[in-house]
């Protein structure tokens, strides 16, 4: 019996659902992943590759959503509103024939038809895999969804959030974030984590990070038990989120401090938490 399994990228992530690693069969590409782009009253014009690095040839179809985030950080498909991005956005071509080995580029404007409020507009400008399904192996076939989203901003993008409150569990640790502003909010920059009688000082502590985050490949301090790139996961403007960071192994019981070392949004972060492991 043939299964049908759905893969979906979005927000430069990709996320496959119950589907085998050998089974992923083709190989396509965006670039860039998402566009941050200032609009007003003029209209604005971008364009993507679509790379195909398989050995077949892909059919794409292009369509163009409203979207937010679910309290998981999924994307899901909203209905669209006067002020939303997916309202003004024009994409050409609608269906494109990538031969293998092959690019195309696809290219769309922003064309506002009422005034936009000051503030982030959103779409998503899904690419849906058409023709035949992917056939991979084990007997099970597959379609690919790729979601770009498009963040127009009206005004000068102020990045602001507040973290109320963090939480600490083995395999992970997560951070609640408000965003009260009109613009998307994201960490950048490191994490780590040391056992609390090991912990060498915010100073130290970040110029480890810097150094662990220069090779192209993160390399955990010595002396650190968790450490790596704070996740990019978006809080959308008037939601309030919890923003998982998973640790590369459990933490046994004991106590710990993890310091943070880039930015929130347009904020400088260089913050220590305290927390114990049960």
């Amino acid at each position: 019996m043939v299964r049908s399994k759905y893969i979906c990228l979005a927000l430069s992530m990709i996320t496959l659902l119950a589907m085998p690693r050998e089974v992923f069969a083709f190989q396509i590409a965006v670039s860039p992943m998402k566009f941050e782009v200032p609009i007003g009253g003029r209209p604005v014009t971008r364009s993507m590759k679509v790379i195909n690095s398989g050995k077949t040839p892909l059919e794409v179809g292009v369509s163009i959503g409203h979207w937010d985030l679910d309290e998981n950080n999924n994307v899901r498909s909203i209905k669209p509103t006067a002020q939303s991005l997916d309202q003004w956005i024009v994409a050409s071509p609608l269906k494109l024939k990538i031969p293998a080995g092959k690019t195309r580029t696809l290219r769309f404007s922003i064309r506002p038809y009422t005034k936009p409020s000051i503030g982030e507009h959103r779409a998503m400008i899904f690419l849906d895999q058409g023709g035949a399904p992917t056939k991979g192996p084990k007997g099970v076939s597959f379609r690919f969804r790729i979601g770009v989203p498009v963040y127009g901003n009206v005004g000068n993008p102020v990045r602001r959030a507040a973290i109320k409150s963090f939480v600490a569990k083995p395999a992970r640790v997560g951070f609640n974030i408000k965003n009260d502003g009109k613009y998307n909010v994201r960490f950048s920059g490191d994490y780590g984590i040391w056992e609390a009688t090991k912990f060498p000082g915010v100073k130290r502590g970040t110029q480890q990070l810097r150094t662990a985050s220069k090779p192209k490949t993160f390399v955990k301090p010595k002396t650190a038990m968790s450490a790596g790139e704070l996740p990019t996961t978006p809080v959308l403007p008037g939601y309030q989120r919890t923003i998982p960071v998973p640790l590369k192994s459990n933490l046994a019981p004991g106590e710990y401090k993890m310091l943070l070392a880039g930015k929130l949004g347009d904020t400088p972060l260089n913050k220590t938490y305290s927390f114990t492991v049960q």
